[in-house]
């Protein structure tokens, strides 16, 4: 902290500063009221879609995700909101390695497996990925480890840490490291993001936005990647970027809404896809039951369980009006059913 401001300086500064602080707040609570909503929103799905389904490294992965952040995003808006400088110092180091490095690794986790899963199990692109994760999260540990971190400091003598409107719980990298050192672990990430997005729609863009568009399991995919990469690309690029050209006040301000919106994504991804595949199981028995001939559908792990999607996956679904057309067949092969169930019993009377 500078103590050498003349007082007649240091006004303006702690004004400035305290814009700076203020609209970082309304961020970080925006973003978490968000993210509650979101729970509420989508808590009868979850029970349906992923309590009620077997245990598997989904629902690890979107446990974490979404109730560890939520204890943890509590906690961060109660300490950045309302602790002293003090207990801040305590609170800090648990931002990067249980907040930051948890929330960024483990959305990783869940889109590199299905994008591992949509190339068929690919080995070589299931290595690629996984070494690229572990050398993103030996950066970040070397960035949060090795310089050590801090609070974000405020201008001025020590008296100010004790203005409550100035007060802000943010863990900056060492000052020891250049901003396009201390932004090393968000470029990465942006990277990774990038090649998951290319994967993505290299496999997917044809069902998806195609001339001939198809509402199977590779078309949903595609639909989220683009929705999680615009959301979640946009946010680490936007912390990046503030890290390498904002002011000290602003360098850390998006790191909370980065990793909110990034559980937020991909939890619901995850009910999505596994949305779909219930009902496309749904689908599969009412044709059992119709009589009418299909290809079986392999459980995937992109939904459910297993890391498999094939051509197989669009045998159901594979037009964009399949519940009307499917209905209809259906119906049309009980009716014709029943139609000759009635002919041949008033031929034997």
């Amino acid at each position: 902290m500078n103590t050498s401001i003349p007082t007649s300086d240091l006004g303006p500064i702690l004004s400035e500063a305290g814009v700076q602080i203020v609209s970082s707040k309304y961020a970080i609570i925006g973003c978490f009221t968000i993210f509650i909503y979101d729970y509420f929103l989508t808590l009868d799905d979850e029970i349906k879609y992923i309590w009620k389904r077997p245990f598997s490294l989904v629902t690890f992965c979107y446990f974490i995700n979404r109730y560890y952040a939520m204890c943890e995003f509590t906690l961060q808006v109660r300490t950045s909101l309302w602790h002293s400088m003090r207990r801040c110092k305590r609170y800090v180091p648990l931002q990067p390695f249980g907040e930051g490095i948890p929330f960024t690794i483990f959305p990783d986790l869940v889109i590199g497996l299905r994008v591992y899963a949509l190339y068929g199990r690919n080995r070589f692109i299931g290595a690629a990925l996984a070494t690229y994760l572990a050398a993103e999260l030996g950066v970040a540990l070397w960035l949060y480890l090795v310089p050590s971190i801090h609070p974000v400091p405020l201008p001025g003598p020590s008296s100010v840490d004790q203005i409550p409107e100035l007060h802000l719980c943010l863990a900056a990298a060492s000052t020891n490291l250049s901003n396009l050192q201390s932004a090393t672990f968000q470029f990465m990430q942006t990277i990774f993001d990038s090649i998951a997005f290319i994967l993505i729609i290299s496999k997917t863009a044809k069902d998806a936005f195609g001339p001939r568009r198809t509402g199977n399991i590779q078309a949903l995919i595609a639909r989220h990647g683009l929705l999680y990469y615009v959301v979640v690309f946009s946010a680490n690029l936007t912390w990046a970027l503030m890290i390498l050209i904002s002011p000290p006040g602003l360098k850390y301000s998006a790191a909370v809404p980065t990793i909110m919106m990034a559980c937020l994504s991909v939890n619901k991804m995850t009910i999505s896809l596994r949305s779909f595949s219930e009902r496309e199981e749904e689908r599969r028995k009412i044709a059992d039951v119709a009589g009418i001939a299909h290809r079986r559908r392999r459980r995937s792990w992109i939904g459910t369980s297993n890391f498999e999607v094939g051509d197989e996956d669009s045998s159901y679904g594979s037009e964009s009006n399949f519940e009307l057309t499917s209905v209809f067949e259906i119906y049309s092969h009980q009716m014709k059913s029943n139609s000759t169930s009635s002919s041949n019993s008033t031929y034997v009377s």
